[in-house]
């Protein structure tokens, strides 16, 4: 063991130790990169129902990652979904001190969908890539020591997340902190290697990583590892789109929708490219639109004392 710090001292020092106002928002773009094949759509606020829309991410059980700005406000949100779940959400607006996390980084950001000028975009995640994705916010973390080799802290802390067989990610940076490379590991593996400057490379080895380590060995190592390694686990940190309770239905169906789900991921349901089409169904008409018309009777349906409101009750 070399000490991952958890999310929870992490916070503490910043009591002690105040970032600059932008490292949490390159984090955020470090952790939800679209991926090459990834599906994708993008549009405005003013052209959204935001209950309705979220319902559906969470009721065709959507696994992506949602980018919202502001530019006017100045403000940023990441989110990642798992299964139409809440697995990692941040928030970041110029003038506030720290970034927010989680329900409340989530209440902010639907503040800001109320702004018709607010920009929304979703693009498919494979499972594996959400998983490591959400590691950056999602559980330990460890940076590299000083005067240590970048090569030797690659190897090190991918040899200590392939023993925990946990998602994790590892991004290397200049001395601006700007990120340059990322490493996505599933199952302790690498299996996804990006470069900021020539987005994903072709070869994602262990051996590549080494090789871009060895070679950029003037930029520095962080690496970050999901505190969970079952889906029972990776539901606790998981929160609701929607205000509808959980119940005990929901877990089970949601922990179990895959086979061997004690394992973290099984690599071979994500052979194909990851896409919206569940979610955003293209056609004719406005891709929201057709999202909105798909999840209007669910959503009226699972609103307290709105029967009356049901299409297909009769009166």
């Amino acid at each position: 063991m070399f000490g991952f710090q958890t999310r929870n001292e992490i916070k503490r020092l910043r009591q002690i130790w105040r970032p600059s106002p932008h490292q949490y928002t390159r984090r955020a773009d470090a952790a939800v990169l679209p991926m090459s094949d990834s599906e994708s759509r993008s549009t405005y606020a003013r052209h959204l129902n935001q209950s309705a829309l979220f319902f559906g991410f969470e009721s065709n059980k959507s696994t992506c990652a949602i980018k919202i700005s502001n530019p006017k406000q100045k403000s940023r949100a990441a989110i990642i979904l798992l299964r139409g779940r809440v697995l990692s959400c941040v928030y970041g607006k110029q003038g506030l001190a720290y970034h927010t996390y989680g329900e409340e980084a989530l209440h902010s950001l639907q503040m800001d969908l109320s702004n018709p000028l607010t920009e929304f975009t979703a693009y498919a995640l494979t499972e594996e890539m959400a998983l490591a994705s959400a590691s950056i916010f999602q559980g330990f973390q460890k940076k590299q020591q000083n005067h240590q080799p970048l090569i030797e802290f690659v190897r090190k802390v991918c040899s200590e997340i392939k023993d925990k067989q946990r998602p994790g990610c590892i991004v290397l940076k200049d001395e601006e902190n700007h990120s340059r490379f990322a490493f996505y590991l599933a199952q302790g593996e690498i299996f996804a290697i990006y470069s900021f400057k020539d987005g994903w490379l072709e070869d994602s080895s262990f051996a590549n990583a080494r090789r871009i380590a060895a070679k950029n060995n003037d930029l520095f190592g962080e690496a970050f590892m999901l505190s969970a390694n079952t889906m029972e686990q990776i539901w606790d940190l998981t929160f609701k789109l929607s205000p509808v309770a959980d119940n005990l239905a929901d877990k089970l169906h949601w922990t179990t929708g895959v086979s061997n789900h004690d394992a973290l991921m099984p690599m071979d349901i994500h052979a194909t490219g990851p896409n919206l089409s569940d979610t955003f169904n293209c056609g004719p008409e406005d891709d929201h639109d057709h999202a909105l018309k798909t999840v209007a009777k669910y959503s009226q349906r699972h609103k307290p004392h709105s029967h009356s409101l049901d299409p297909n009750r009769q009166t």
